[in-house]
């Protein structure tokens, strides 16, 4: 989350929606995760998709893709 939140507030990257759920190393269970324009809500979700849907505008997927690889490398 404070990768895509720092992708929003410091690279100019219009993100509009985020939806995803999967496995953290902070919890036992799945989580959800459902982010807009003005906020990031997280919630136990009841399986992991392993998936993560970004939509907006101005998008830098390489920069994304590094952030999550990044994020993986802490599991």
């Amino acid at each position: 989350m404070s990768g895509l939140d720092a992708c929003k507030q410091n690279l100019a990257m219009d993100i509009w929606r985020v939806k995803g759920s999967f496995m953290t190393v902070e919890y036992k269970n799945p989580v959800a995760l459902e982010g807009t324009v003005n906020r990031w809500d997280t919630f136990a979700a009841e399986i992991s998709s392993n998936r993560l849907e970004i939509m907006g505008y101005n998008l830098d997927e390489q920069f994304i893709a590094q952030i999550i690889t990044a994020s993986e490398a802490f599991e």
